[in-house]
């Protein structure tokens, strides 16, 4: 989770010179009960300048956001991994990255007035 939301506090920050706010949770399961990790954010539309001051953003580069996530989260992995398990998943990883060439898949649904309906879902 500390890594998603780095990656959307960079990419408000380098765009738009703004920290967004974040709430972020992880999920084990999908709605199946299968095995299926993944990270739900919500991020203000917008966020705080360094003066202090409120400034609207209504746009997210998804494509560029699916591509980072993915460069992100196969680095996360293999930075925890021993030599040895590095020489047996690297394969997997690599197999990973090109397989996905839009990178991984990142679903984003611009709904407001829906807060705490998405708050009690991510949080449960």
């Amino acid at each position: 989770m500390d890594k998603a939301a780095r990656l959307i506090i960079d990419l408000f920050q380098k765009k738009v010179k703004v920290t967004p706010g974040i709430i972020a949770g992880l999920h084990t399961f999908g709605s199946r009960i299968n095995y299926n990790p993944h990270v739900h954010i919500m991020v203000t539309m917008g966020g705080i300048t360094k003066e202090g001051e409120w400034k609207g953003y209504d746009f997210i580069p998804f494509a560029m956001l699916r591509k980072q996530w993915q460069t992100v989260g196969l680095k996360f992995i293999r930075c925890h991994l021993t030599k040895v398990e590095k020489k047996l998943v690297q394969p997997r990883l690599q197999m990973a990255f090109s397989e996905n060439g839009k990178g991984f898949y990142v679903y984003t649904s611009k709904q407001s007035g829906k807060v705490k309906e998405q708050l009690r879902y991510i949080g449960r």
